[in-house]
């Protein structure tokens, strides 16, 4: 037994010197309490599984996987005229010499001191008042999930002794009996999880469970040098496995999720001398002028197979319908959190007394509220297997700086919910890396921005399997995209095809991480498009009178205008753009493959100084610019200057007309 221990403690010890050096360098800014935990802490085996469980659960392996009969055949392509089907993959260094200055470890969370009384407390499903005055009357009513953007009133009803509201978002207020307004002097929202039956403590889940946390705008990087007691509670006391690696396959969060827990494409990948060029599997638009409902997402497939089901985020828009797309036009799963954020950040239902003090009133954060609702799901359901989604997306998105005060929230959880969660397949990730500020303009930053971040922890009986844990960390070491997510997702759902889709087949573009991966594995052979492409390609700076760059981008400040023009959600409210000449316009070559140049050219717009990228081709006997880039990223933000557009999904190009002066 001690020798075990000793191998145990060993192997975690190594990992986590290997896991935090990096080209060298030790992180400068990791708090000695990362490491400070004893390692007698580090258990042998998980204390929630009895002995006899341990014995049966040591040889545990994965199911097989689903027939190939179930999905869509993927059509042969010929890469032979591709260039740059290779990939060398990066190795970054968290702390790179060239983002020091935009790193701010020491930022603290904004100074708050709690000045609001709560009178209403909701504990395991019993909601009571906190005060014994007659003079006071509360009164509480559900919040019942409709779909992505409506919520339902149940009826107010008094809070005598005690209630037990059958519901997850519960509202309440009290008034002063003798006043003469009939105003609430208190509202407040609860959250809880609301379960309409009895659990049986004896019985336990038939599958292991599910969990996925994601923190937008969040990369490999950036999780590592923010996060550094996190990062070591997962990988010391769960074996998490870093994937540092996942490449995003779309510019921001609703794409990447859609093909993460959807498995599809939502717009084509054009045939060009990187890509054989890929359709979309949604003709039409309809991955946003349809529901999602009957689609082949993964939630339903957990539901089917007997999963107790959550999904939370903490944006009133959301995910799935940002930014004017139906999104689920139904209750997505079992347990949804939308209302809390409906009536505390939304517009039409929005209470503005509400959200002062269900956040700043408790000092508590909107990340804190998600990930508490996920705490109470995985504590009220110790018999179930479970399935959940909760998307973190305020707390990094515009700010690669302020991650590094929720440090403790996290490592906190996950030590909390160790042992709970020891029968569960969890996945710590993000969607996509930062997308603007001072970091996102270095070389460094690009390739964070398509490099999220991605830690799978197993099942503890599954961390015991030689040969599944070879197999997870081979694939760890490799290029993947979240397509191969979804792929796990299916793999570990087991759906019946036939009784869950109106079509039979599902599309899977990707490959389950739990099985050995296909080869080779490059970007486009993936279905990464070349301008999110984090494989190391050498460029060469031109000098500042180089002959592409300002055709190159009138070309593309051109093709931008077009879509201003002719795209229905903002011609009439945005304004047509020009390139800011005085501004620098930077040219960068890519190493030559063939007779073909490539460039990768960044320049500004005006009015609002719009700083954009995107990639152009000269043949080397022409003189002759053909643009690459079906769209052009954008690398400062923009929210002041395109508020006008936020339901189009070109707001990014957006000058609003009413900006401008008359």
């Amino acid at each position: 037994m001690r020798f075990t221990v000793f191998i145990i403690v060993a192997l975690t010890v190594v990992s986590l010197v290997v896991l935090f050096i990096d080209n060298a360098t030790i992180n400068p800014f990791i708090s000695d309490y990362a490491f400070s935990r004893d390692v007698e802490e580090v258990s042998e085996k998980p204390c929630s599984f009895s002995s006899s469980d341990l014995q049966t659960r040591q040889n545990e392996a994965l199911p097989p996987p689903l027939s190939s009969d179930n999905f869509i055949p993927k059509e042969p392509q010929n890469y032979s005229n591709i260039i740059f089907d290779n990939c060398e993959l990066p190795h970054l260094n968290p702390w790179d010499p060239s983002i020091s200055k935009y790193l701010k470890p020491n930022t603290k969370k904004k100074s708050c001191k709690s000045t609001f009384k709560l009178l209403t407390k909701l504990e395991k499903g019993v909601l009571t008042k906190t005060l014994n005055d007659s003079k006071t009357t509360c009164s509480y009513r559900c919040l019942h999930p409709v779909n992505d953007y409506t919520l339902k009133y149940g009826d107010w009803q008094n809070i005598t002794d005690t209630a037990t509201p059958a519901c997850d978002i519960v509202e309440t207020k009290c008034f002063k009996n003798d006043a003469s307004s009939n105003a609430p002097f208190y509202e407040f929202m609860h959250a809880q999880i609301y379960r309409n039956d009895t659990a049986k403590p004896d019985e336990r889940p038939k599958h292991p469970d599910v969990h996925v946390i994601i923190i937008d705008s969040v990369s490999h990087s950036q999780f590592v040098r923010a996060l550094p007691r996190t990062y070591h509670e997962l990988i010391a006391n769960y074996e998490a496995i870093p994937f540092p690696h996942l490449n995003k396959i779309a510019v921001n969060s609703r794409p990447n999720a859609l093909a993460m827990f959807l498995g599809k494409s939502h717009r084509n990948i054009e045939k060009s001398p990187m890509s054989v060029g890929y359709s979309s599997d949604f003709k039409g638009g309809a991955d946003c002028k349809k529901g999602l409902d009957d689609d082949q997402w993964v939630g339903k497939f957990f539901k089917q197979s007997g999963y107790r089901t959550l999904i939370s985020d903490d944006w009133a828009l959301g995910t799935f319908n940002w930014p004017n797309c139906k999104g689920f036009m139904r209750k997505a799963t079992d347990h949804v959190m939308k209302p809390f954020q409906l009536r505390s950040r939304g517009k039409k239902f929005y209470n503005k007394k509400i959200d002062e003090n269900v956040y700043g009133g408790v000092c508590k954060e909107s990340y804190e509220t998600i990930m508490d609702y996920l705490d109470k799901f995985i504590e009220v359901y110790p018999d179930k297997p479970k399935f959940s989604i909760t998307w973190s997306i305020d707390i990094a998105h515009n700010d690669n700086n302020q991650l590094y005060h929720a440090d403790g929230y996290y490592h906190n959880f996950f030590r909390k919910n160790e042992a709970k969660l020891n029968n569960s397949f969890v996945f710590v990730m993000g969607d996509h890396g930062l997308r603007f500020g001072g970091i996102r303009n270095t070389q460094i930053g690009e390739i964070e921005d398509n490099n999220p971040f991605l830690l799978l922890s197993l099942p503890w009986s599954l961390r015991r399997n030689a040969q599944t844990m070879s197999t997870v960390r081979d694939n760890a070491l490799q290029l993947i995209t979240h397509y191969d997510l979804y792929a796990t997702y299916v793999d570990l759902a087991q759906p019946k095809i036939n009784t869950t889709l109106n079509s039979t087949k599902l599309i899977v573009h990707g490959s389950s991480l739990l099985r050995p991966l296909p080869q080779p594995r490059t970007c486009d052979r993936l279905r990464v498009p070349f301008e999110y492409c984090m494989c190391i390609r050498t460029k060469t700076k031109l000098p500042k009178d180089n002959t592409v760059g300002k055709p190159a981008a009138l070309k593309m400040v051109a093709q931008m205008n077009q879509v201003i023009k002719t795209e229905a959600s903002i011609k009439n409210i945005c304004t047509p753009l020009k390139l800011n000449e005085n501004a620098t316009i930077t040219v960068e070559q890519f190493k030559s493959e063939g007779s073909l140049n490539i460039y990768q050219v960044t320049y500004s717009v005006l009015p609002g100084d719009g700083k954009f990228w995107g990639y152009v081709g000269q043949a080397s006997n022409s003189s002759d610019i053909r643009i690459i880039s079906a769209r052009f990223p954008r690398l400062n933000s923009y929210d002041k200057t395109a508020f006008c557009a936020k339901s189009s999904a070109f707001t990014a190009y957006c000058y609003c007309k009413s900006l401008i002066k008359s």
